[in-house]
């Protein structure tokens, strides 16, 4: 039933839309939900939520720059965050807590570098972006930034943190994983709260925090060698996607 599919997803589930309408199918129109297996110990998903959770509040507390003892602070936060997981799951803390204080490590000298050139970091900022559609209604988009970065200049960039392995380039270009793309046409129409509206398309990054032997990487969504559009043209045409396919499920 058409009329039972969601006015608003966020840009995580389109992207499972994409991949698998019946997932959203069966959440949204069915209210199924998958059952986590009994007394199971946390795992990447959870570990993602935290390192999400530490670095997220570290760059809300400090929006322009950097504190003198960034790195005391950081790990400072990553041990209180990590404490409960000690006495509950010492195999688990044993070696997330390692990878936490590399990443910790990294993570410093990295942001560091990046705000050499920026002028405001607007961390964990949910956003919305309105499609009207076709029978009058709107189809709401939403979003929550891990990372927006405002340049002196007026230009923008948009950054994902990923502790598992990032999409790649031609899989962001097949429109396969839109997240970051959505969100930049989020920025481009004032979106997100307490953002400024972007002037051009922002740049788009992932940023791998594994805290394994490269603890930290940048991967930029750039157009691959055989790609003919630019990333602001992919941008534009990911929002058209969208609600064209939005359109084909309430018609």
């Amino acid at each position: 039933d058409t009329a039972l599919f969601p006015r608003s997803l966020s840009v995580t589930e389109i992207e499972t839309l994409v991949r698998d309408p019946y997932a959203i199918y069966a959440k949204h129109v069915l209210r199924l939900d998958a059952l986590d297996p009994l007394a199971a110990p946390p795992g990447a998903a959870e570990r993602g939520t935290l390192l999400h959770d530490i670095l997220g509040r570290f760059a809300i507390e400090h929006p322009k720059v950097s504190p003198p003892n960034a790195l005391e602070e950081l790990l400072q936060r990553g041990a209180d965050a990590f404490r409960p997981f000690e006495a509950a799951y010492p195999e688990l803390y044993a070696e997330w807590w390692p990878r936490f204080q590399r990443l910790g490590a990294a993570f410093v000298g990295w942001d560091q570098a990046r705000r050499s050139a920026l002028g405001e970091v607007f961390a964990e900022r949910s956003g919305k972006l309105q499609i009207p559609l076709a029978n009058g209604e709107r189809f709401t988009l939403r979003a929550r930034a891990d990372r927006i970065e405002a340049r002196p200049d007026g230009s923008f960039a948009i950054l994902d943190y990923k502790s598992g392995q990032p999409p790649s380039p031609r899989e962001v270009f097949a429109g396969f994983s839109p997240q970051l793309t959505l969100e930049a046409a989020m920025l481009l129409e004032g979106g997100f709260e307490g953002v400024p509206t972007a002037p051009a398309a922002p740049d788009l990054l992932y940023v791998h925090i594994s805290g394994g032997r490269e603890p930290l990487k940048e991967r930029a969504i750039e157009a691959p060698k055989d790609e003919y559009r630019s990333v602001p043209e992919i941008v534009a045409e990911h929002r058209r996607r969208l609600a064209r396919l939005i359109e084909s499920y309430v018609a």
